[in-house]
């Protein structure tokens, strides 16, 4: 099904981060972190937060850190941002 995917975004120019799934992240200076295409959090506390997608984890560590939007596909963390993580879990990647 991938495979499929990548042909398709090919031929008609289609940004990989939507027909893929992949997380896109943007950060706003050290306090502020969009990403679209989260799978739900799986830890919280006010130093870290620990957000599933697709192929891993994505690992925000930090002071004050909250949850200041979430919907199904995106959320925004607002705090002081430390380090941001990927951690990989297994399975194929594209």
């Amino acid at each position: 099904m991938d495979k499929l995917k990548r042909q398709f975004i090919r031929v008609f120019e289609l940004p990989p981060d939507i027909i893929m799934d992949l997380p896109l992240l943007m950060l706003v200076a050290d306090n502020k972190l969009y990403l679209e295409n989260h799978k739900g959090i799986s830890y919280f506390q006010s130093e870290e937060i620990k957000i599933k997608i697709k192929y891993g984890f994505i690992i925000i560590t930090g002071r004050n850190l909250s949850i200041s939007e979430i919907n199904r596909e995106s959320l925004a963390v607002s705090g002081k941002i430390l380090s941001i993580t990927y951690e990989q879990r297994g399975g194929d990647r594209p």
